[in-house]
């Protein structure tokens, strides 16, 4: 299946975000999750499993700077969760209690959108994603101090111009840069 021309090389599906902007109203949302191994119903000490928990909150605020010129719209995400580590399978850890294992995300998006005439159009986007990971190698071949940590965080940051030539003709000009890798410690 073809994907049109800004796509035509893609072998799998195509996503394409709109992010919220903000608008004349000031607006607040926050939404949160909570999942634990300790809320599951119907379980018995068969059911083995080490304990895991996840918690999630997700604030997103937006308004006005200025009425009819200027917006803006903050979007936040952190995550954090908790993986229980099942311990070998003889049951006598002979690598010691393994560790449990972490992992947090904390991302984040900016939008300014600037009306600066009434047929142009300037907005900026930033999107910042950190992750961190800790005790994730297997429990059966590293011992506690041998276990792995990883810090990466990504950043992207653009504009884009829209203008309305004429009524039926419309000129959107975007540019952006990005980096992605590791944090150094």
């Amino acid at each position: 299946e073809l994907f049109g021309a800004e796509n035509a090389g893609v072998t799998g599906g195509v996503l394409n975000m709109v992010s919220k902007s903000g608008s004349n109203k000031f607006e607040f949302d926050v939404q949160g999750t909570y999942e634990s191994e300790k809320l599951r119903f119907f379980t018995d000490q068969s059911d083995g499993g080490a304990p895991s928990r996840t918690v999630v909150l997700i604030p997103n605020f937006s308004g006005p700077i200025i009425k009819d010129r200027l917006w803006y719209y903050v979007g936040l995400q952190v995550q954090n969760r908790i993986i229980g580590r099942e311990t070998d399978i003889s049951g006598q850890n002979p690598l010691g209690e393994p560790p449990q294992g972490a992992n947090d995300h904390a991302r984040g998006n900016l939008k300014l959108t600037w009306q600066v005439t009434p047929r142009n159009k300037l907005t900026s986007f930033t999107h910042y994603q950190r992750t961190w990971e800790e005790n994730l190698a297997n429990v059966t071949q590293y011992e506690r101090d041998a276990q792995s940590r990883h810090d990466e965080s990504d950043f992207f940051t653009g504009i884009i111009w829209e203008s309305l030539l004429a009524d039926n003709v419309f000129l959107r000009s975007q540019v952006g840069t990005s980096q992605v890798g590791d944090v150094t410690k």
